[in-house]
């Protein structure tokens, strides 16, 4: 007998919250480097994930955007962008790293309780999104 996935309730404000991504994790292990255009891209993804926490959280936790594995060409990118980016993106040595870290922060979330844990204030939920660098070869440039 197959299980069936249940249909969400579009009505249901806690299923709408737990859909929502909380923490993003792009995983550059691959990527050669990155122009200009990949920079600011993957900073307005980042930009939009934050938006979603509460400042508290964020000033205690830092950004909930982990770049994983980024080569040296693409930190320096980032660097040359100025200040504010430590705001928004935070630098892993490796993917298990950084999904180490979001658990670590759902995890906090959930003690600190349910309201914690699933609402868009408090901005912690088990729902996640990747984003693996090769996805977004057409900005990624080749040349190191």
């Amino acid at each position: 007998r197959r299980h069936r996935r249940r249909d969400l309730d579009p009505s249901c404000p806690l299923q709408q919250e737990a859909r929502k991504p909380r923490y993003v994790v792009m995983d550059c292990a691959l990527c050669l480097g990155a122009d200009a255009s990949a920079v600011d891209a993957l900073l307005e993804i980042a930009a939009k994930v934050c938006a979603t926490h509460p400042r508290s959280d964020l000033d205690r936790d830092g950004p909930a955007c982990y770049l994983a594995s980024p080569p040296d060409s693409v930190r320096h990118a980032l660097k040359r962008r100025g200040r504010g980016v430590d705001k928004l993106v935070q630098l892993a040595a490796d993917a298990d790293r950084a999904f180490g870290a979001c658990e670590d922060r759902v995890l906090a979330a959930a003690r600190r309780g349910p309201a914690a844990a699933f609402s868009s204030s408090a901005g912690s939920s088990a729902y996640g999104a990747t984003f693996h660098a090769d996805a977004m070869t057409r900005r990624l440039s080749t040349a190191s």
